[in-house]
């Protein structure tokens, strides 16, 4: 069947089976972005080093996805991913939850770095993954854990902002549900 991202049509997930698509970020697709690795490397800060004709130029991770397809134009390709060295007392997590098994692709995941100092964040970076068409990266949680000592309210307050905003369609919005508390286990883990 053709499809928008195929090239014509409209998106049928808004009408059809929805269940797996954006929540967050869908405009004429709702594809998502089955990626685990992009979801960490958001998270991480990290950018994609595209070689074209003219030279190199960088892109950070989280604006290389698009709804139609990504960054690259005609003669371009990826040359490597960058990552930016994080501070020794950062914590680093990941997490996934599939219907099956964890090489799935995810229902919907989420990548945080947190750094503390003394219980409280210095710097918060979130990453959420199979909600939207790329890596999203929902500045407002991350804004609101920074200078805060984190506990259980805060964690569930940068939850909640995590998803502000959300547009589930008619058969996904289950996702709003796993992304708090995927967010939430991430910051208090």
């Amino acid at each position: 069947m053709d499809c928008l991202r195929k090239g014509k049509g409209t998106c049928l997930a808004v009408r059809g089976d929805n269940r797996y698509h954006a929540i967050i970020g869908g405009k004429k697709c709702f594809a998502v972005c089955p990626s685990d690795v992009a979801v960490a490397v958001a998270a991480l800060e990290g950018q994609v080093v595209i070689a074209g004709p003219t030279g190199d130029r960088r892109v950070a991770i989280s604006d290389f996805y698009a709804p139609l397809g990504n960054a690259l134009v005609t003669h371009e390709m990826v040359r490597e991913i960058e990552i930016p060295e994080i501070a020794d007392q950062a914590q680093q997590v990941f997490l996934k939850f599939t219907l099956r098994i964890p090489i799935d692709f995810a229902i919907a995941s989420v990548a945080a770095v947190l750094t503390t100092e003394k219980g409280v964040c210095s710097k918060a970076r979130i990453a959420l993954g199979a909600v939207a068409p790329g890596p999203f990266r929902p500045t407002a949680a991350e804004e609101f854990l920074t200078g805060r000592m984190i506990d259980n309210a805060v964690a569930e307050e940068a939850a909640r902002l995590a998803v502000e905003g959300a547009k589930p369609l008619s058969g996904n919005a289950y996702k709003v549900e796993i992304v708090k508390t995927l967010v939430k286990r991430a910051i208090t883990s």
